[in-house]
């Protein structure tokens, strides 16, 4: 009986100093890229996928603009977010990108709450 009170003890002392899980990030952009540039715009980005912290990074053509990409981005949280967008995988994209870009005509911040591959978040 007192192993259980002192495991039970442990438990909570364990739980009570346990971060509580930490929200996912997320990001849905509309990129427009100059005129006739969206496909090297669009391999510019693979590498965008290997970031740290990066789950899940879907570029899709926009079937009614043949300028336009939607980027959709699931990061771990905010803070490895923000961390990799001073990284070297970020930075050395960004040189390639942005001559391609024309402009981001819309930028959306998104807390995502489940998906195929996600925990749920309560």
């Amino acid at each position: 009986m007192i192993k259980t009170k002192i495991a039970i003890a442990i438990g909570a002392a364990l739980m009570a100093t346990t971060p509580a899980l930490a929200e996912y990030d997320g990001v849905i952009a509309h990129i427009i890229a100059k005129p006739g540039q969206r496909d090297a715009l669009i391999e510019a980005m693979r590498p965008l996928a290997g970031m740290k912290g990066c789950i899940d990074l879907v570029v899709a053509k926009d079937p009614k603009n043949a300028d336009a990409i939607w980027l959709t981005e699931i990061w771990q949280s905010k803070q490895l977010h923000v961390e990799a967008t001073s990284g070297d995988i970020f930075t050395a994209a960004m040189v390639k990108i942005r001559p391609m870009m024309m402009s981001i005509d819309q930028n959306y911040e998104t807390a995502p709450v489940f998906g195929t591959d996600l925990k749920e978040i309560h």
